[in-house]
């Protein structure tokens, strides 16, 4: 028996509903390439597209891209200070004393 996470499921459902909604995408642009832009109905089509394609971008934007919040001069000089720690301590890193070797051996070899 499988043990659902209610984060998992959550992702689950909004996974097919993306899926359903870029398939809508999908088939109505699909429907205008096989309309010969000579046809009548061709204008129609593309109008169709573009509206079904622009309603999608605009919730996509409007979820990806939430407004910003004004955190305020404390807030964000703490957060840079904090910034500016972690970028000294990953500079730091063996790991990326091993990448920024591994490029310079490669940018040599070239």
């Amino acid at each position: 028996m499988a043990v659902h996470q209610p984060a998992v499921s959550a992702a689950s459902s909004l996974v097919a509903i993306a899926h359903a909604e870029h398939r809508q995408v999908w088939d109505q642009l699909a429907v205008m390439l096989r309309t010969p832009p000579s046809a009548p109905q061709y204008q129609d089509e593309w109008n169709s597209f573009v509206t079904v394609l622009d309603a999608h971008a605009t919730e996509e934007e409007r979820d990806l891209c939430p407004a910003p919040i004004d955190l305020g001069a404390d807030m964000r000089e703490t957060l840079g200070n904090r910034m500016v720690e972690r970028i000294a301590q990953l500079r730091q890193s063996t790991i990326n004393k091993l990448r920024v070797r591994g490029r310079a051996a490669l940018l040599s070899s070239l």
